[in-house]
């Protein structure tokens, strides 16, 4: 399935619930795992009668879970956070400002699909940083398991790896320095961190090798999915002079 199919999907849907803004993952579940990480949630207080699901997920990401009693009728908060569980909402207009409200789809629920959700915001940093994590979500261990302490252990291994790789390059030798990742840290700073301490080599122009668009004013190869449409990259070709 092309990001473009998903992105109409999310469009529909934010329209139908009169939100701005709609994130597509692959369960309601994991929508609110998505926004207790991105909240960087502590503890969550939920009704008695909600899914095992909830109980499990407090356990999974190691926070503190209450429970409490509440008659809830179409959807509840967790109490103490703006995020909201509407896994059996199906209402026009019905979206709530100024909330993550968490939608589930699948057979048995309004839209019969094999197993989906959604994160309905009105909050546009929110957005940009969930949609990077519903992404990056389909692998495990990548950065919304991860910290901002991570990210520099592996910035400082990349340089490591550059570094000692740049010693075996003959003169006009190329390195192609390639990531997975969209971390800036992870990117251009480990490029700009070695370029300043080399200054025998020097980026070459990639404009014949990918597509114009994903090349940034740096001349490095950066994509962004929602963007793009492909997933996040990162490249640039050195040569040594």
């Amino acid at each position: 399935m092309s990001f473009g199919v998903i992105k109409k999907f999310e469009d529909a849907v934010a329209k139908f619930y009169g939100s701005q803004y709609a994130v597509a993952v692959d369960s309601c579940t994991h929508s609110i795992e998505l926004c207790l990480r991105y909240n960087k949630v502590k503890k969550i207080v939920v009704p008695k009668r909600t899914y095992l699901s909830i109980a499990f997920l407090a356990s999974k990401i190691g926070i503190d879970l209450e429970w409490k009693d509440e008659n809830w009728v179409d959807y509840y908060y967790l109490d103490g956070t703006n995020i909201i569980d509407a896994a059996v909402l199906w209402e026009r207009n019905s979206y709530i400002p100024e909330t993550l409200m968490c939608l589930s789809f699948q057979y048995q629920k309004h839209l019969s699909l094999g197993r989906g959700g959604m994160i309905l915001t009105d909050d546009n940093r929110a957005y940009d940083e969930l949609k990077r994590l519903s992404y990056d979500g389909r692998k495990p261990d990548i950065k919304w398991r991860r910290d901002s302490e991570d990210s520099t252990k592996m910035s400082n291994y990349q340089k490591k790896i550059l570094f000692h790789v740049s010693k075996f390059i003959k003169n006009d030798g190329v390195i192609v320095y390639s990531t997975c990742s969209i971390e800036n840290q992870e990117n251009w700073n480990v490029v700009e961190s070695f370029l300043k301490l080399n200054s025998n080599f020097k980026l070459e122009s990639i404009d014949s090798l990918v597509p114009k668009e994903w090349i940034n004013k740096k001349n490095c190869l950066e994509t962004f999915p929602p963007r793009d449409k492909v997933d996040g990259m990162f490249a640039v070709k050195m040569k040594k002079c």
